[in-house]
Formats: C-alpha cells, sequence, structure tokens
C-alpha cells in the first residue's frame, strides 16, 4: 500500500521532469514553381564594319607642293626637273597618273598645278580611276594612317 501512496508523487514528479522541447512551428511551403525553359535567342552575328573611306578626289592636288604629293600618294615612279616644271609619274599596270608642277618665278616653291591620266599606250582615261589605281590600297596615304 505504501506504492500507492507514493504512486501520485512519482506521476507528479515524472510530468514535472525536463520540460520537452517545442514542436517547431508549421510552416506551409507552396511547391516550387518550375521555371519556364529558356528559349534560346537566336542573335545575327556581329559584323564590325569599317567606316567606309571616301573616294580620293584628284582635286585634292592642284596647289600642293611634291612633298604634300608625295605624303599623299607615295614615291613616284619617275620625277623629273626642267627649270621652273618638276614632272611625276605614278605608274602601274593599268595606267600612268603624271602631275605637272610649276615654279612661277625663281622665289616661289613649285605647286601642283596639271594633272593627266592615260592608259599605258597613251589613250587619255579618268583622273579618278587612274588615281585610285596608283594609290596604295586605293586610297590616299593621311587617309589609310587615320583608319588605323
Amino acid at each position: 500500500m505504501r506504492f500507492l501512496r507514493l504512486a501520485p508523487v512519482l506521476l507528479l514528479a515524472a510530468c514535472m521532469g525536463a520540460e520537452a522541447p517545442a514542436p517547431a512551428p508549421a510552416t506551409i511551403s507552396e511547391p516550387e514553381a518550375e521555371a519556364p525553359a529558356a528559349a534560346p535567342i537566336e542573335t545575327a552575328p556581329v559584323v564590325l564594319e569599317t567606316p567606309a573611306l571616301p573616294m580620293p578626289e584628284p582635286m585634292r592636288l592642284p596647289g600642293l607642293n611634291p612633298k604634300e604629293v608625295q605624303a599623299l600618294m607615295g614615291e613616284p615612279s619617275f620625277v623629273r626637273r626642267d627649270a621652273n616644271v618638276q614632272i611625276m609619274l605614278f605608274e602601274t599596270h593599268a595606267c600612268v597618273f603624271e602631275i605637272i608642277f610649276y615654279e612661277p618665278n625663281p622665289d616661289a616653291h613649285f605647286h601642283a598645278d596639271h594633272l593627266n591620266a592615260r592608259s599605258p599606250g597613251g589613250a587619255d582615261i579618268d583622273l579618278q580611276t587612274c588615281l585610285i589605281e596608283v594609290l596604295p590600297n586605293g586610297q590616299w596615304l593621311d587617309m589609310l594612317a587615320d583608319n588605323r
């Protein structure tokens, strides 16, 4: 009987023992939405275009001195000087571009005054067509240097 008297105390002691951890709060988790598969984006290839250089104009030459002409066109294939006249030829297999410089008086400098273009056989041809033919890469040297 003695056991019966102690039973309520033991039951009470058992209830008062270490506190049980509180249950974790229940969270409602929404099902993860599946991201739609990204469709591949098709793009055109990137093409870097070099701006088109202007066509060389023969009329840029009149008034220039021989050194300025060489800075634009490179070395001539032939140079001849007689008194107050100097001639420069720029030749290719297709044409001959001729620049005639005059020195108006002995104290002045030569300046380009007259332009001619001809085929190797001597027939007159278009100035601009021949100029493009004789220029390195078909362009003034200063224009090529600016676009490097």
